[in-house]
């Protein structure tokens, strides 16, 4: 075991549904017999405001999963299956997810500052308003995905797909407001005129 797997098992809370009622731990509702680890499944889980900074999750299935305002800052969720969840308001500061299947998840005003999502499938996404400044989505998945009034200053973009990616109103990677129009790509401003 790695020092990382160690610190990030030390951390995260293991769940079961085995012994009486008084004697399981805390947990969220949706959860009973699941144990939070690498590749586990744990479809449609309830962890909504869940603390799991640094936790280590590769190929896991959290399909359907609520992460709402949840912390999984520095986390590894490397190949991990998060199809369809909702991870609105999530903070995924420096998260890799190098992989990961996301497609149609909803990360309304989620926090992905220097997230890792390389190859990521984030086709029909909902990301509107999050925040991906400095992220790296070399090789991502973005069809359809909803991008509107995100910030993409900084984001490494090299072969991703933004096929019909709704891009308006979004902070382009140099800064600029992409325009009315930006569908698949954005849309500049006109050049001020010199006087």
């Amino acid at each position: 075991m790695t020092r990382r797997e160690a610190i990030a098992a030390a951390s995260l809370l293991l769940l079961s549904a085995s012994g009486p009622a008084a004697a399981a731990p805390m947990q969220p509702p949706g959860l009973r017999g699941c144990a939070i680890r690498v590749h586990t499944s744990c479809p449609r889980a309830n962890l909504e405001n869940a603390q799991l900074p640094r936790a280590f999750l590769d190929r896991s299935d959290f399909t359907g999963a609520n992460f709402k305002g949840a912390n999984l800052s520095d986390a590894s969720l490397k190949g991990a299956y998060l199809d369809g969840a909702d991870m609105q308001r999530a903070v995924l500061v420096r998260t890799s997810l190098q992989g990961a299947k996301m497609t149609s998840a909803r990360l309304q005003g989620a926090n992905l500052q220097r997230a890792q999502l390389l190859d990521a499938n984030l086709a029909k996404a909902i990301m509107t308003s999050a925040n991906l400044q400095s992220a790296n989505l070399i090789g991502a998945n973005l069809t359809s995905a909803n991008l509107s009034g995100a910030n993409l200053f900084g984001v490494e973009l090299k072969g991703a797909k933004l096929t019909f990616a709704d891009l308006r109103a979004a902070t382009w990677i140099d800064g600029t407001i992409c325009q009315e129009g930006s569908i698949g790509e954005c849309r500049k401003p006109p050049p001020r005129k010199k006087k």
